[in-house]
């Protein structure tokens, strides 16, 4: 079968579905890999590069990286530190003389393959002198410069400049440390929004789409208000909207004199800025990004539990009244967990809703981590992996009550009260990121319903028909405001039509430590991900495992598509960025 040739829009009946999963069973898609652990190049030796100063690479040429869910790896050719921007643009410049790729790389969270190449890897963490263990000596020491040319009618104290290898735990910490030893450099500052994790690279976030839930501006992406570009030729440009935050004139003046930084062509433009926004590092290299953030603030979690009666009205009187909600303040954050499995005498799924709102900071009586300290210390352990994994993945039904016991255990943090990056942040995600799994796909909030009915009711017939092949962790629904952003999994046009809400489904997985399961994985995560294609969803660029995607697809979803390409080609006409991942489905 030729998904190539496939509506989305058409309704497939039961024995499509039937003959799928047989044909599915029948044949295997992969496997995880198995080779020894992946190179860390965060603790790796490294020496100067032989013909670039202020350039370090690994001493371990070429070696391969691994994602630390090992999902992916890939062989690369040179593993680069470059310690500025003027470094950055050489790198660029040399792999173009050379007829190499060169992309920039992250924390390697994604479980998806759209950093895989074999040329070379930029890493930008040592790019900047930030260190959080040393925070009151190296917080001074960002540059900041770029906010000096901001429009006189910008108020620039509401701006930071990210720089491309900052993770997004440093941000929160460098905005608001709660420590009231650290300096406070950037007032009391924080996101928008975030997710359930801050181990990520800012950069790798928000160009792959990664989002919160609820809010003004619930995906990274949306926060981001200038694009400081390393592109083809190591030209360096600032790409902003049409009605960009930098002011021209103070732009030029400031690089028409005597050249102590690399030279930088103004971008704003609408086109290019939006298709800029989620390029995925295949456009060049994201050196940093000036983004709008808000007055810190503190947070209350209210969570509610039901332990039955899901259904297809249950579904939409929820999601409904938590629109209302989401639709009457734009500082409130929701969030939808349910047990896809029936347990016990419930015979319809459990669910739990956890919303987040503002706090008078006067008013703050819960400024306290014990609720969340268990979670912490607990996944902390060293033998905690292969624990959870042989409670997750030792039967062939569903854990459904190890399901159920991780959604009532989340009540004990109801009530809770901090700081808001402490509230979104879930805890645990980084630290387990090495055994589990996800996959996420993104719908119009008004086609969710339908969705999730569909969703319960096939987990439940595969169970059934295949023991063995179901999902072990609870599934997550989360409320994103549409974006501009033309490639976006939350872009407003779907369709011939607008959106102002999405809705983010992701169906985690705890890695078992038997490789027969792990192949069941990628088969479920195969089966379900084509399911969902089938309904026009969009997948979330870094959580999928080998999507199927091809540029029929991907029109057929996003209505911008080919401008997306247009802009490309603009920043890449050699192709120098792109990875076998964007290479498979633009040829």
């Amino acid at each position: 079968m030729s998904f190539l040739n496939l509506d989305p829009d058409v309704n497939h009946d039961e024995t499509f579905f039937d003959e799928f999963e047989q044909g599915l069973l029948e044949n295997q898609t992969g496997e995880h890999i198995t080779d020894p652990d992946p190179v860390d190049p965060r603790i790796h030796k490294t020496k100067n590069h032989e013909r670039i100063p202020n350039v370090l690479v690994l001493d371990t040429q070429p070696c391969t990286i691994f994602n630390p869910s090992k999902t992916w790896k890939t062989n690369t050719s040179e593993y680069c530190f470059p310690l500025n921007l003027e470094a950055t643009a050489a790198l660029v410049k040399l792999a173009e003389a050379e007829n190499k790729k060169i992309r920039a790389i992250g924390q390697r969270h994604s479980f998806s393959q759209t950093c895989l190449t074999d040329g070379a890897l930029i890493d930008l963490c040592k790019a900047h002198p930030y260190n959080p263990k040393d925070h009151n000596n190296t917080i001074g020491k960002l540059d900041q410069s770029a906010l000096s040319l901001l429009k006189d009618t910008v108020e620039v104290g509401s701006y930071f400049d990210v720089p491309g290898g900052m993770q997004i735990f440093m941000v929160n910490k460098i905005l608001c440390p709660k420590d009231e030893r650290d300096i406070a450099h950037f007032g009391k500052r924080r996101l928008f929004n975030m997710g359930g994790g801050d181990v990520q690279s800012f950069a790798g976030a928000f160009s792959t789409g990664t989002h919160g839930s609820g809010g003004k501006y619930s995906a990274y992406h949306d926060m981001v208000r200038s694009i400081l570009l390393v592109a083809s030729g190591g030209k360096i440009y600032r790409i902003e909207p049409s009605d960009g935050i930098t002011d021209p004139n103070k732009h030029a003046q400031f690089y028409a004199g005597p050249q102590t930084h690399p030279e930088v062509e103004l971008i704003q433009d609408d086109a290019q800025f939006y298709a800029t926004l989620v390029s995925f590092g295949c456009f060049g290299i994201i050196y940093s990004a000036i983004i709008e953030t808000r007055p810190m603030c503190f947070l209350n979690k209210e969570i509610k539990y039901q332990s039955g009666g899901w259904s297809s009205t249950v579904v939409k009187t929820t999601i409904n009244d938590l629109m209302s909600s989401l639709n009457d303040q734009e500082e409130i954050f929701h969030y939808l967990y349910f047990n896809p499995y029936p347990v016990g005498k419930n015979e319809h799924p459990s669910y739990l809703t956890k919303s987040l709102s503002l706090v008078d900071t006067k008013d703050v009586v819960g400024n306290d981590e014990s609720v969340q300290k268990w979670p912490t210390s607990f996944t902390r352990l060293p033998w905690v992996g292969d624990v959870v994994a042989f409670l997750a993945n030792h039967r062939s039904t569903p854990p459904r009550r190890l399901i159920e016991a991780v959604l009532k255990t989340q009540r004990k943090d109801n009530g809770r009260q901090d700081v808001a990056y402490k509230i979104w942040n879930a805890g645990t995600s980084g630290r387990l990121m090495t055994i589990g799994t996800g996959i996420e796909f993104a719908f119009p909030a008004n086609k969710v319903t339908e969705i999730i009915k569909l969703l319960i009711g096939h987990l439940n017939q595969l169970e059934k028909k295949s023991p063995g092949y179901y999902v072990n962790g609870p599934i997550a629904v989360r409320f994103v405001r549409s974006s501009r952003a033309f490639m976006a999994p939350n872009c407003a046009k779907f369709k011939n039509k607008e959106h102002d809400w999405w809705c983010f489904i992701e169906i985690v997985r705890v890695n078992s430590c038997d490789p027969e399961d792990d192949q069941k994985e990628l088969e479920l995560y195969a089966h379900l991900q084509k399911m969902l294609m089938l309904k026009g969803g969009r997948p979330h660029w870094g959580l999928n495992v080998q999507f199927p995607f091809t540029l029929e697809y991907l029109r057929s979803i996003y209505p911008d598509m080919d401008k997306w390409i247009e802009v490309k080609e603009f920043f890449d006409p050699k192709r120098t960025f792109e990875s076998r991942f964007i290479a498979s489905w633009l040829r």
